[in-house]
């Protein structure tokens, strides 16, 4: 099973927006943690300046159209 941690010093959580790291374990978030909080050895992912990371949320719409509309 691979896994990542994905990181950013403003990601969106139901308690409000915080620097943390997101665990990615099979494909799924496994847990959120403090933004220091990577196991050595593991895959980090560094978000990009000014993005923000926001755990669960798909962007359908991207999605929907797939391959995407012909007319």
């Amino acid at each position: 099973m691979s896994s990542k941690v994905f990181r950013a010093p403003r990601v969106l959580l139901p308690d409000g927006e915080r620097a943390a790291t997101v665990h990615v374990a099979g494909g799924r978030i496994v847990r959120v943690g403090d933004h220091d909080d990577v196991p050595p050895g593991i895959e980090i992912v560094e978000a990009p300046a000014g993005a923000v990371i926001i755990p669960g949320i798909v962007d359908t719409h991207l999605h929907v159209n797939e391959p995407g509309r012909t007319e």
